[in-house]
């Protein structure tokens, strides 16, 4: 037996409220004639498409609630685009298709137009994925340039070390080295100095 919710109009400029039986969109046949008068449509699919697009862009921006506020609302990004005006491009650009997604040409640009562009859901994970590949790539670089540093050699009082890390060891602890150098002016508690040779 299926539960009957309370949901909005579909319908922007309404504010009435409904139980949502799984099919009905808008709260009566005049807000649902007055709505695809509005943008010039006969296809319920593709408005419906298109309003829950603008809804969810609006919750990633502004709803600190939202999943992907940390991603989109924290990084400053914001919707400038009002819904009216989303609705009718959607419905210009869809061209009656109701699997299309909105995405961000410049992934660290605001949901504006010159800056959107529809794509199959499809597409756009994948250039997540590429992008999250392209982030990892980088730590990993960035990770291999720490442990060349890492790798230098150091001498101490004659004696000659491969890495800070085993010349930390040789002394108790690895990052002893470390400290010594960046808070003791490079010198050991006897005064003797720390030379790193590469």
């Amino acid at each position: 037996m299926k539960i009957a919710t309370m949901t909005r109009c579909k319908n922007s400029e309404c504010k009435n409220t409904f139980y949502y039986d799984g099919v009905q969109k808008f709260c009566s046949k005049r807000c649902s004639g007055l709505a695809f008068r509005k943008y010039q449509t006969k296809d319920r699919d593709v408005l419906a498409r298109a309003q829950k697009c603008f809804t969810e862009a609006k919750g990633r921006c502004e709803n600190p609630n939202h999943i992907g506020f940390k991603t989109y609302g924290r990084r400053g990004i914001k919707v400038k685009i009002s819904r009216e005006s989303f609705v009718r491009w959607y419905i210009k650009e869809a061209n009656g298709r109701v699997d299309l997604t909105i995405d961000r040409i410049d992934n660290d640009g605001h949901y504006e137009f010159g800056n959107i562009r529809l794509i199959t859901r499809f597409e756009n994970l994948s250039k997540a994925h590429k992008e999250s590949r392209g982030m990892r790539e980088n730590a990993l670089i960035n990770m291999r340039r720490a442990n060349k540093k890492r790798e230098q050699t150091v001498k101490i009082g004659g004696k000659v070390f491969t890495s800070l890390n085993s010349a930390g060891t040789y002394f108790g602890c690895k990052a002893y080295i470390k400290s010594r150098i960046r808070f003791h002016k490079a010198k050991m508690p006897d005064g003797t100095p720390i030379e790193v040779l590469s």
